[in-house]
């Protein structure tokens, strides 16, 4: 059995956007969320685009490509990471009014840039909206969302510069918990004390881990769980039925949750 390398992390990386908020804080990571955005745009546009400094009053335009007395395409930046209730759509409207108010006739297209991916009744509201508000106006709406950021990132050679840690860290995730994992899928019904020891060694390296933490995984709770049945039955799990099906209950649900920690 390979031993881990005992190397230890600080809170780091999770979902690239989210991530943020872990390391600059809420109001830093929105600042650092458009900072991207811009960065981005201006790759893709060159000197075409530009930003509206928002000290003064930003119009509702975080980034415009275009002539600011001619045609616009006008970027919205909105770093909303966990739902869009109420609120969120309360400061979407609220900053699309304000554009429409002031460049209306200009708009060519209404871009929302936010670092999250939409669930179905996100989509069914922003789907809705969207075709009012193209039908009220003439112009397009269009939306980034989290996966078409992290995709255009990765595009124009972006990804690396803000997130260089975040591969590395899944790599490492995936190399500590390959022999445990291969091990679990064998679906054994004998695990002998080098296993655990092996699971306990794995635990105290990832489980105060800020890309476990921030993720919210439950894959130690699993694994403790897993761990104390195979402890209490040691040799006689082929003879507790009910012991053994808890058993493959846990390692599919431990299988489960490393496959979404190492999902790109």
């Amino acid at each position: 059995r390979k031993k881990l390398i005992m190397k230890r992390w600080g809170n780091q990386m999770e979902l690239p956007f989210e991530s943020l908020k872990y390391k600059y804080g809420l109001t830093g990571a929105r600042e650092k969320f458009e900072a991207i955005c811009v960065e981005l745009i201006q790759i893709i546009h060159e000197d075409d685009s530009h930003t509206v400094e928002s000290a003064g009053g930003d119009g509702g335009i975080d980034i415009f490509v275009g002539d600011y007395e001619g045609d616009l395409d006008v970027y919205q930046c909105k770093y909303f990471i966990d739902k869009i209730d109420s609120t969120q759509k309360n400061q979407i409207i609220a900053s699309f009014n304000k554009v429409v108010s002031e460049k209306g006739d200009s708009i060519m297209k209404w871009h929302l840039c936010v670092a999250k991916d939409f669930n179905k009744k996100e989509h069914e509201w922003w789907a809705k909206w969207k075709k009012d508000m193209e039908e009220n106006h003439n112009f397009k709406i269009k939306l980034w969302d989290a996966s078409q950021l992290t995709t255009k990132l990765k595009k124009n050679g972006l990804f690396d510069r803000y997130f260089s840690d975040y591969k590395t860290k899944k790599e490492e995730l995936s190399n500590d918990f390959r022999y445990a994992i291969t091990t679990l899928s064998e679906s054994s019904v004998y695990y002998d004390f080098d296993f655990l020891e092996h699971l306990d060694e794995i635990r105290n390296k990832w489980q105060a881990d800020g890309f476990i933490i921030n993720r919210k995984s439950p894959i130690f709770s699993y694994m403790n769980e897993f761990k104390m049945i195979v402890a209490i039955n040691s040799g006689m799990l082929m003879n507790n039925e009910e012991a053994r099906d808890k058993v493959t209950e846990l390692i599919k649900l431990i299988i489960d949750e490393y496959k979404k920690l190492i999902k790109d």
